[in-house]
Formats: structure tokens, C-alpha cells, sequence
């Protein structure tokens, strides 16, 4: 019953990490998910290593070299000129980050102690299996801030930034342009962490994670994305088909 009341304390937490800092703006959009695919072992790793910590990807398979890509399955949530909106899109998965600062603790009644470490330097890097026009940059996150967050001793925790709250996040992608956008956030989660989500006083300690679940959102509005998505389409259209492109001339 307690380890119930601990994760159902977790799980509360965590959500309000999440979303908490984009409720109050309804004209967010989620462009684009991706979910990790079932892998071996743990394929991300925290360490811990003073001012110079990190949080990167690594091989789940071999050495469990850092810095290594793992698979994900992309999603675009609006018209793009990949392919079909909602279509699961076999895609790798690179990420690195770097801590700005050092972590601090925050006391929650009845809930326990949260930590929050500042990153920076955060590059996420999502590359199609198969290229589309010779092009494969689903979505790129680079030169980006943000915040780990957990509870002390749990097994769960959340990566948010939001320009709202005065977070760098930048966006690029061969499909959408996102140029425009004047509000971009990102968040994504952490189902498991091996020994727990922990610090030494000063930064996180060494750990590592799994699980991930990622959302990426921008404005302006879902309209104002979906045209822009659409300019690609003609040319996707007439690659695919060929022959009925050439008989309508």
C-alpha cells in the first residue's frame, strides 16, 4: 500500500511537471510524439560528474556506448511533407544535455521532497529509417534549456522546457517549418530508473533511465502548422504517383 501511495504521489507530480506550465495556454499544439521502442536495457544515463554531468542516449544492445542512437517510433500530429498525419514513422533517437547549475530541493506536504536539475545544451536528434526526397531530419531540438525533475528516491521523473517560463527551445525539421512559432515547449518522461532519482547535495547522482515518452508543441495555431505542412505535399503526391502526375499535364 505504501509503495502505491509513493507512485500514485509520483505519477501526481510528475503530470503537474508536464503539463502544468501549458494549461493556462490553449493555443499550444502537439506537433509531434515519439515513444521508445522495447530495447534490452536502460537507454539513457545521467552522470554524475559535478558541474560537467550530462544526460545522454547510449547503446541499450553492447558497451552501452554513450551518445549511440535508439529507436523510436515518430509521429507527426499534423499535415507534413513526410507522409500522412498519425502514421508511426520508424525513426533513431539521439540525445545529450549538459547541467547549467546545480540541483535544488523543494519540500511537497504529503507528496516528499522533489529535485530539480537545470540543463542546458539539450540536442534531441530524430532521423527517419527511411529518407523521404533524401531527407531524414524528422525533428531536431538543439542549443535548448530545461529542468529534470523527480521525486527523491523515485522511479520516475520528467525533462520539461518551456519559453514560457523563460527556457531556450529551439526547433528545426525537413518536413514542418517552424519558423514562426512563438511558443514552443517540449516534455518528455522517464518510467523507470535504476537504483532511483536521487542527488548528493549538489547535482543528481549517477543514474540510469528508460521508459521515455516524448511530446513537442508550438504556436501558432494548428491551422497555421497544417498549411505549412501542406506546401510539401504536391511534390510527395506527384513522387508517389508518377504516372498519374504526368497525365494530368
Amino acid at each position: 500500500m505504501k509503495n502505491f501511495k509513493k507512485y500514485a504521489a509520483g505519477a501526481l507530480l510528475l503530470s503537474w511537471l508536464v503539463v502544468g506550465t501549458t494549461a493556462a495556454r490553449a493555443d499550444l499544439i502537439t506537433f509531434s510524439t515519439a515513444t521508445l521502442k522495447t530495447v534490452p536495457s536502460d537507454p539513457f544515463a545521467f552522470t554524475n560528474s559535478g558541474p560537467t554531468s550530462t544526460l545522454q542516449t547510449r547503446d541499450p544492445w553492447g558497451v552501452h556506448a554513450l551518445g549511440a542512437p535508439i529507436p523510436v517510433t515518430f509521429q507527426y500530429a499534423v499535415p507534413n511533407s513526410y507522409g500522412l498525419a498519425l502514421t508511426n514513422i520508424d525513426a533513431t533517437l539521439i540525445l545529450s544535455a549538459a547541467v547549467s547549475a546545480p540541483a535544488s530541493s523543494q519540500v511537497i506536504p504529503f507528496v516528499g521532497t522533489a529535485l530539480n536539475q537545470p540543463i542546458t545544451n539539450l540536442t534531441i536528434y530524430i532521423a527517419a529509417n527511411t529518407a523521404v526526397g533524401g531527407k531524414v531530419n524528422l525533428l531536431t531540438l538543439s542549443d535548448s534549456t530545461g529542468m529534470i525533475s523527480g521525486l527523491q528516491g523515485g522511479t520516475t521523473a520528467s525533462v520539461t522546457g518551456d519559453v514560457g517560463v523563460g527556457d531556450s527551445v529551439n526547433y528545426s525539421s525537413d518536413f514542418l517549418s517552424l519558423t514562426d512559432a512563438t511558443q514552443q515547449n517540449y516534455g518528455f518522461s522517464f518510467a523507470m530508473i535504476t537504483p532511483s532519482f536521487d542527488w548528493d547535495g549538489s547535482y543528481l547522482k549517477t543514474m540510469t533511465l528508460s521508459g521515455a515518452n516524448w511530446t513537442f508543441s508550438a504556436a501558432p495555431e494548428p491551422a497555421t502548422l497544417a498549411l505549412v505542412g501542406l506546401a510539401g505535399l504536391p511534390l510527395l503526391w506527384r513522387r508517389r504517383h508518377p504516372r498519374s502526375a504526368s497525365s494530368m499535364n
